[in-house]
């Protein structure tokens, strides 16, 4: 309880019931081979989209609604040359959504969805796709104002729930190797929580730190060979993670 303050209890209800939805994920309607939609999504946003929990499954369905049901969709799935499978942009699958009799065909190298399902298949034909989206901002700001200009002028500070996540956002921030980014991610109540809502269920590198000094409340990235998060005085002046 030490670690529970009153202002931390306020700022938990304004963040969270601020945040939007769906922040990391962009569906593409145009329909492309499977090469060519991993090409668009690294020319204009970070690379075809890795799909890791049960949540970022619920966050596809309610990006298509109705149309979630009726068309193969590109994901970032794909076969690592050793028989298994691999996310598009680095790091292992951790849980799989495969149709029943899923994956059927050895020669099919790549993964799509449908209906929440995923199914191998081969990289001709033409399909929509999810991009997954992560912006560096150049900007120095405190944690509040890059949290302030991420909600303004994109969706939400970055919340980085898997190691994949970690390493795309790591490959987008390459060049400020050395540096601490500010991320979606803060001790409030008691906790560290990303301020999008969704739950902390992987944190980079060492322990996530119990009862931080009351300044050290506030998540960056620190951009290296391997994505780790500090916690780091919330005034602090860095650049940050958008979605």
């Amino acid at each position: 309880m030490a670690c529970i303050h009153l202002l931390h209890v306020l700022l938990l209800g304004l963040l969270l019931g601020s945040a939007p939805t769906d922040p990391k994920y962009i569906f593409i309607t145009r329909r492309l081979n499977r090469n060519a939609a991993r090409s668009f999504c690294r020319l204009y946003y970070t690379d075809l989209a890795p799909v890791q929990s049960a949540d970022d499954q619920r966050q596809l369905r309610s990006l298509l609604g109705a149309a979630a049901f009726y068309d193969f969709i590109w994901i970032g799935l794909e076969r690592d040359g050793r028989g298994g499978w691999r996310w598009a942009g680095g790091g292992e699958v951790t849980t799989f959504f495969w149709d029943e009799d899923q994956p059927d065909n050895n020669n099919e190298q790549y993964g799509a969805t449908k209906a929440s399902r995923w199914h191998d298949t081969g990289g001709a034909l033409l399909k929509p796709f999810f991009c997954f989206h992560a912006t560096v901002v150049g900007q120095l700001r405190s944690w509040e104002g890059a949290l302030e200009h991420c909600r303004g002028q994109h969706r939400d500070l970055a919340s980085v729930s898997s190691p994949t996540e970690a390493e795309l956002i790591r490959a987008e921030a390459s060049r400020h190797a050395g540096e601490r980014l500010w991320i979606g991610l803060r001790f409030l109540a008691g906790r560290w929580l990303w301020t999008d809502g969704r739950p902390l269920s992987y944190w980079g590198g060492d322990s996530a730190p119990q009862c931080p000094r009351s300044k050290m409340a506030c998540g960056a990235l620190w951009v290296r060979s391997g994505a780790t998060w500090e916690a780091r005085d919330c005034e602090e002046q860095l650049r940050s993670v958008c979605y």
